[in-house]
């Protein structure tokens, strides 16, 4: 769920997740463009992100550890993350 109340579902959630990668790819090549006094809050909503991203990514490590995926896949979870 956004700030705004809307719920996504997990489709939306991939495709979002696969549109804000490509942005982030491309703002690195535009970051010249940003103005001296947006860096500080680019820089801010980047972090917000990359916070976000590694919740969701312990998030998701936790719920493949809860299935037995990690044990059935790669029999470590450290080598289930690193594959």
């Amino acid at each position: 769920m956004d700030n705004n109340g809307t719920t996504f579902d997990l489709d939306q959630c991939r495709a979002a997740i696969r549109a804000a990668t490509a942005a982030i790819t491309e703002l690195m090549g535009l970051l010249w463009q940003v103005e001296d006094a947006e860096l500080g809050p680019l820089l801010g909503t980047l972090d917000q992100l990359a916070a976000l991203a590694e919740g969701a990514r312990a998030a998701l490590i936790r719920e493949a550890e809860s299935r037995g995926e990690t044990l059935r896949v790669a029999g470590r979870v450290d080598v289930w993350v690193g594959r």
